[in-house]
């Protein structure tokens, strides 16, 4: 679970940033924009993957310990 929230959360995090438009556009040569929407997609990818990988970790945890207390008291 914690595999798939990371991959989900480079996908999301790229999709994202390649939607930022640089703040001076304008002034930046194609290059300094390829880099800079590179850069903005490499940080926002990582910083994503880490925030849906801590989600499917406490998604999986908590669904493990509920699991556990039902069948530790079957009915």
């Amino acid at each position: 679970m914690v595999f798939s929230g990371g991959g989900l959360g480079l996908f999301m995090g790229m999709l994202l940033a390649a939607l930022d438009t640089p703040p001076n556009v304008d002034q930046m040569s194609a290059k300094e924009q390829f880099l800079f929407t590179a850069r903005q997609m490499g940080s926002r990818s990582l910083s994503t993957a880490k925030a849906f990988a801590i989600m499917g970790a406490i998604f999986a945890g908590t669904e493990c310990m509920v699991e556990k207390v039902c069948n530790s008291n079957p009915h």
